[in-house]
């Protein structure tokens, strides 16, 4: 018999389709309406919440409480975004993560049309929410720029648009 790798559930429990990741310092009040809206989301049972509090001294390092159907990660200061990400995604069931500032509020039909997209199209890697005029998209750097990131403008509208590279604002990208 050869053992496989697959996670295992019981019929009780829902597997996630989407991980929503929320990394968060010092940020309650903009943390608790993210929270909330992602409460509403459409098919919230397939929506795993993940909250990585880095060392935060106000309340967010308890909003659990008034949210109990999210994970809550709480790191014992800040190490920065980099571990902070890296810890949630090492913690996260599902294939598609999202991950979001906390400062961004999503519509409840985001989440599902974000995984809709990617999962309609084998080819993309990451789908994203625009959130700001500008400066959200980017084009990847040439040699002779240097790390410096050159922003692009993206139309507003419902037709997906390709582009090289955005911001974590909202953006949704497969785990594997």
């Amino acid at each position: 018999m050869t053992p496989t790798h697959e996670p295992t559930t019981t019929n009780d429990e829902p597997r996630s389709r989407v991980t929503a990741l929320v990394v968060s310092y010092n940020n309650a009040e903009a943390l608790r309406r993210c929270l909330t809206a992602l409460e509403q989301s459409k098919n919230r049972e397939a929506l795993e919440i993940i909250v990585v509090d880095k060392g935060s001294r106000d309340e967010s390092s308890t909003i659990d409480s008034e949210f109990p159907n999210i994970t809550m990660l709480r790191l014992p200061r800040n190490f920065g975004n980099a571990k902070a990400l890296n810890i949630g995604m090492r913690t996260a069931a599902a294939e598609l993560v999202f991950f979001l500032l906390p400062e961004v509020e999503v519509q409840p039909d985001t989440v599902s049309q974000l995984a809709d997209r990617l999962e309609s199209d084998s080819s993309a890697v990451a789908a994203s929410l625009v959130t700001r005029q500008e400066g959200q998209f980017y084009r990847l750097p040439l040699p002779s720029d240097g790390a410096n990131l050159k922003p692009i403008h993206v139309a507003a509208g419902p037709a997906p648009v390709p582009v090289e590279g955005a911001t974590f604002d909202a953006l949704m990208v497969r785990k594997y």
